[in-house]
């Protein structure tokens, strides 16, 4: 007798590894945020973004950025783009977290101006804010705004805000540096960008974080101020770099000056702010020489004081220090060579030391180019980037032609650079 066949049906059970079960889900979490070097410039404009998202629970697995142009999205963690046009685009990151996407977005996070659309007429800029790059920014491109907004409310009564978020609407004047331009080092384009549907804008852009700084001192010597007002009479449009690499000025803290010797710290860096809003990258000190009875802080004490400063605006800072003694005389020389040392200890910044070879000081010239070369040891123990400069101030012809014939034979590496001086026996030809 056959036994008939029953079908047997079991439930299919699915079983599954996923790590997206709602326990896990809950215990994790991320928020997605992200900077970049740079926000703000001309076309082609490259920003390199950053991812600074963070996580309380595992890793963060995927990045998708969105740059708001247009075009594909990158899922580098910290991807670079290039702005090819202008406008004002809003960034976008989505990050993963296990199985569950984070996101942020940022309007008006990259600013690419567009050069070509100058305002008519006056530029009201009374209510302006000014806008800068984000992040901690090199030392002359983050006291261009600090300069701009102190001599605005010194002169205006003005107090304009600076933050690196972009407004949708009024006036800004952005401040950034952009290598590659094509301006020259130190340069500058300042230009006006119309309004509409954005703010109208005023554009400092700097070849290098020197050139932000000065583009920021023809700015002020463009505008037209009194009380509450603030305005350019007409849209500038200014590309310039300077024509030399070297633009300095001396002020001597000493006895023998007619005002700076009865000058305050205060004064000082308001002399030397000026003369950076004209152009002067560089400061030279006289640190060493008769004291004044009307000195309000010690030689030391100044020397300190205009190095700090000219470190805070990221300029050149240089002492010129003659060897006024004899060089034959191995004690006086061996205390020359310790104060000098203390002195550049106590420089926050230090790039040349300049050695005239007379003017004062009688020693011949191998006596000068030793010391020099001693000298030089010292101060690039302190300052790498320093150099020693001299000049032949009061050589005769014999003094000259041994002088010469020194740099010619042994092209000394230590010596940075002559100096064309006064009481000079020779034509610059």
């Amino acid at each position: 007798m056959k036994r008939a066949l029953i079908p047997l049906i079991l439930p299919l059970v699915l079983l599954t590894t996923s790590s997206c079960r709602d326990t896990e889900a809950a215990a994790k979490s991320a928020t997605a945020s992200f900077t970049a070097d740079t926000t703000l410039g001309q076309a082609s404009l490259t920003v390199n973004f950053l991812d600074t998202s963070t996580t309380s629970g595992g890793p963060i697995s995927a990045w998708s950025w969105d740059f708001g142009d247009g075009s594909p999205s990158s899922s580098s963690q910290n991807p670079s783009h290039v702005y090819a046009a202008p406008g004002s685009y809003a960034v976008s990151l989505t990050v993963t977290e296990g199985c569950l996407p984070y996101a942020t977005s940022v309007q008006r996070f990259v600013n690419v101006a567009e050069v070509s659309n100058a305002p008519v007429g006056q530029i009201d800029l009374s209510t302006a804010v000014i806008v800068t790059r984000p992040g901690v920014l090199p030392k002359s491109e983050a006291k261009a705004s600090v300069v701009l907004v102190e001599e605005i409310q010194e002169r205006t009564g003005l107090n304009l805000s600076v933050t690196s978020t972009w407004p949708a609407t009024g006036a800004v004047i952005a401040l950034a540096s952009q290598p590659g331009l094509g301006i020259g080092a130190e340069g500058y384009h300042l230009f006006a960008q119309a309004g509409g549907p954005g703010p109208t804008v005023v554009w400092v852009i700097g070849e290098d974080p020197r050139g932000v700084l000065y583009g920021v001192g023809k700015l002020l010597r463009s505008v037209e101020w009194g009380t509450g007002l603030l305005r350019l009479a007409q849209a500038p449009d200014v590309s310039t770099a300077p024509a030399y690499p070297l633009r300095g000025h001396q002020l001597g803290y000493r006895n023998t000056a007619n005002t700076y010797d009865g000058w305050t710290v205060a004064q000082y860096e308001q002399y030397i702010r000026e003369l950076v809003i004209f152009g002067a990258n560089a400061i030279e000190n006289i640190p060493f020489d008769s004291p004044s009875p009307h000195f309000p802080i010690s030689a030391s004490q100044m020397n300190q004081a205009i190095s700090a400063i000219c470190d805070d605006y990221g300029i050149e800072y240089w002492v010129w220090t003659p060897a006024n003694f004899d060089l034959n005389n191995s004690t006086l020389r061996n205390q020359a060579v310790a104060d000098l040392l203390a002195m550049y200890q106590d420089c926050a910044r230090l790039d040349g030391v300049f050695v005239p070879g007379g003017d004062p000081g009688s020693n011949a010239p191998l006596l000068v180019l030793d010391f020099l070369e001693d000298i030089h040891t010292i101060l690039v123990a302190e300052h790498p980037s320093a150099g020693v400069w001299l000049s032949n101030q009061g050589f005769e012809h014999a003094d000259n032609d041994t002088l010469f014939n020194y740099l010619q034979s042994q092209q000394p590496t230590w010596l940075k650079g002559m100096v064309y001086g006064p009481w000079t026996w020779m034509t610059m030809d």
